[in-house]
């Protein structure tokens, strides 16, 4: 018996890609801002999603949720809109999220020219896991 047989044959590649689900869970603006119509735009690489628009200065997006194709050295970028004008922004590599043991919940500061103007929960899960 060849080990060659207990492959099949041949060893499928790993895929290059994995889809990740990003969950929008809530912001909270920091500065006290009144007539907002916040909404949150995240995005990877050329895929763009952006919520709904909210009154609130601390909306919840709970049933939003976006499916990003990812690989490795992916950037995934959240920016907070308050119509057009940009009040908060962060980036950061999916490859900082824990999501080898799971789905993953993070708060993420953003900033503004500086200064720290908001936070966001965000929720991530891989739907394609190379390691089974």
């Amino acid at each position: 018996v060849s080990t060659q047989s207990t492959w099949g044959g041949r060893i499928e590649p790993k895929p290059a890609g994995l889809r990740l689900k990003v969950q929008v869970q809530s912001a909270n603006l920091l500065e006290a801002a009144n007539n907002v119509e916040l909404s949150l735009v995240v995005s990877v690489g050329q895929q763009t999603f952006k919520t709904p628009p909210s009154r609130h200065r601390n909306p919840t997006w709970s049933n939003e949720s976006y499916i990003f194709e990812i690989s490795q050295g992916s950037q995934i970028s959240v920016i907070l809109m308050d119509r057009n004008r940009q009040v908060g922004q962060t980036q950061f590599p999916v490859d900082d999220l824990p999501l080898r043991r799971g789905p993953a919940e993070k708060t993420y500061p953003l900033t503004h020219q500086g200064s720290h103007t908001a936070d966001v929960s965000l929720h991530f899960a891989l739907l394609d896991s190379i390691a089974h």
